[in-house]
């Protein structure tokens, strides 16, 4: 984002800050900042994965954090990840090996904690097979915007899958969860979306925070490699002097 007019119609003359790669990083507040917004957003969940004799869950999303001891007061703001999504059981036929309806249980979105705003991520969509024809694959869980920049991207969760044997979607950033992948007979479920949290604090250049990007979850492994769950998207922290 270039310098100028900023959020909210505020002036801003340092451009905001965006980390998008997981990891940790540490920030030192440049001269001229004395105001400033932080918005964190967790990682996105795995979709479930359907088909082989093994198929796995999504893995969860990472937390996205910001800490410091030296502002007042002092920061500790957590977007968490989503959950992973539930895998299908092809092994169980509904009407068949069971009463049907098989429903597997979509992640939880992500929590968050410290802000002044706090949003949780939704929940992933469930997958569910029930005699008769199959039903698509759970999608993915949104990261909430929290009132995100313009030309910044909300995290979408991945659609859902509605074509027999098709691997999940994955979510898009930040925050997006993955979509379960869809079988023969038993859909998987998706994966939640990461949480999201904001704060602006009064600041004194030269405060340095500790910040943490969380990765995505993974998607669901399936033994035979064909309908893997959708990835989760990695979360985001964006950092904004404001004068």
């Amino acid at each position: 984002m270039s310098t100028g007019e900023g959020l909210g119609g505020v002036n801003t003359t340092i451009a905001p800050q965006v980390f998008a790669m997981p990891g940790s990083f540490a920030f030192t507040l440049p001269a001229g900042c004395n105001t400033l917004r932080i918005q964190l957003w967790g990682g996105g969940g795995g979709g479930g994965a359907d088909g082989g004799a093994t198929p796995q869950s999504g893995a969860d999303g990472q937390d996205s954090t910001v800490n410091s001891s030296n502002t007042s007061p002092a920061l500790s703001l957590v977007a968490g990840g989503g959950r992973g999504g539930s895998h299908g059981d092809n092994s169980l036929v509904p009407g068949v090996d069971s009463s049907g309806p098989n429903t597997f249980a979509g992640g939880a979105g992500g929590q968050a904690s410290g802000g002044q705003i706090n949003l949780s991520g939704e929940e992933g969509g469930n997958g569910s097979a029930s005699p008769g024809p199959a039903l698509p694959s759970g999608k993915g869980g949104n990261s909430p915007s929290g009132g995100a920049p313009a030309d910044v991207a909300v995290g979408i969760g991945g659609p859902s899958v509605d074509t027999n044997a098709t691997p999940g979607m994955s979510g898009g950033g930040p925050g997006g969860g993955g979509s379960g992948a869809r079988g023969a007979i038993n859909p998987a479920a998706g994966g939640g979306g990461g949480g999201y949290t904001e704060t602006t604090l009064a600041v004194v250049e030269g405060q340095t925070l500790d910040l943490v990007v969380g990765g995505g979850g993974a998607g669901g492994a399936a033994e035979d490699l064909e309908r893997p769950g959708g990835a989760g998207a990695a979360g985001q922290v964006i950092v904004n002097c404001m004068n």
